[in-house]
């Protein structure tokens, strides 16, 4: 018999985030898995056309699936930071951005320098794997403040915390706004999310700011996020599983292009918490501590190894439509476990180290 959303607690959104952390993790790790047009020692050796099939899986896998995780770190993170607050004080906001100094800033410019440090001797090593990264010996003052900045020339995935710093600054706004103007704020922020118009707001961090009010309007309004979107968990699920469709297929909305994909990354968003819950509420998902824990520092980490394996992997591997895709789900997840398996090591033998670098987490 089907459970109704009254039997969820207020506090199984804490057991969705927790469970969600590792595969979310390697959702992002799945996004940086760059098999089409890379080179290998000077040479491409898949070409986009050469493997049509591979490139339809690898838009769909990507977009649609890996698509969700980074959504729902800004959505979680924007519930978070206003979890049991009852009014973002001044003394309140001042303790919040001093415990994100910790977890967020240091983490940003530690593993951003060591990044860097790390591009610098592979380039004296071995030079021509720095394909697309331009080696600190060759920057100038520019492109080091650009790499701790745009982060072309930096560890890419830090682009997410670098938009949280920034977002952080803004949350005594952010919570008048979700408290004063209630559900008015919440139907504004998806409006603005969903036809695309932060496209037109001159910030590096203006989509990321409508999931993350989107997280903190549930908080800071102290609405039950599973018992909500589990009502309407069937609607959101063809409401995803139609956008994927039209997305794949190309088809865009006439009046906004942004549309379909923006309600993909929603409804998607929305099923996966919904879902979540709802397997965990009946006993089919087992939480896994170090799982859990590894999952910040997969996230930063999996930069320095993945390229290294996707060389390897297409070096020895016969090329066939078959095996990329097995490599496509395959090096993400070998990946994101030698990351877990660094993780262990550093947490037995330098914990102080590695709790500075993940930011105490």
């Amino acid at each position: 018999m089907e459970k109704n959303n009254r039997n969820f607690s207020t506090t199984d959104i804490y057991d969705v985030i927790a469970w969600l952390r590792f595969p979310l993790a390697v959702a992002v790790v799945l996004l940086h898995t760059m098999i089409l047009d890379r080179p290998i020692n000077g040479n491409i050796y898949i070409i986009d056309s050469a493997y049509p099939y591979f490139a339809d899986f690898v838009y769909i896998v990507k977009n649609c699936i890996g698509g969700l995780a980074v959504p729902l770190f800004f959505f979680f993170s924007g519930f978070l930071f206003f979890s049991n607050v009852e009014n973002i004080s001044l003394q309140t906001y001042k303790v919040k951005l001093r415990k994100r100094l910790h977890s967020l800033v240091i983490p940003y410019f530690l593993w951003n320098s060591f990044y860097l440090l790390f591009v610098l001797i592979l380039g004296l090593i071995i030079p021509q794997w720095l394909t697309y990264q331009k080696s600190p010996l060759n920057m100038d003052l520019r492109d080091v403040f650009l790499a701790f900045w745009d982060l072309n020339n930096g560890l890419t995935p830090l682009w997410f915390i670098r938009d949280l710093i920034l977002i952080n600054l803004f949350t005594p706004i952010i919570y008048l706004f979700c408290k004063k103007l209630s559900y008015l704020s919440f139907f504004i922020v998806c409006i603005v999310f969903l036809l695309g118009w932060y496209v037109y707001i001159p910030s590096v961090f203006s989509r990321s700011m409508c999931l993350y009010i989107m997280g903190a309007w549930f908080s800071i309004n102290r609405m039950d996020i599973v018992s909500t979107l589990f009502k309407y968990r069937i609607l959101f699920l063809v409401f995803y599983f139609s956008s994927v469709i039209l997305d794949y297929i190309g088809i865009k909305c006439p009046f906004n292009n942004y549309l379909i994909y923006n309600a993909m990354i929603v409804s998607g968003m929305f099923f996966v918490i919904a879902l979540v819950a709802s397997m965990n509420k009946y006993g089919y998902l087992r939480r896994n501590k170090l799982l859990e824990e590894s999952s910040f520092f997969i996230y930063v980490s999996h930069m320095f190894i993945i390229h290294l394996l996707v060389k390897v992997w297409m070096l020895i591997v016969p090329i066939n439509t078959y095996s990329l895709c097995m490599a496509q789900i395959i090096i993400p997840i070998i990946v994101s476990y030698i990351c877990v398996g660094f993780y262990y090591v550093l947490k037995k033998q330098m914990p102080t180290v590695l709790k500075i670098f993940v930011g105490g987490r």
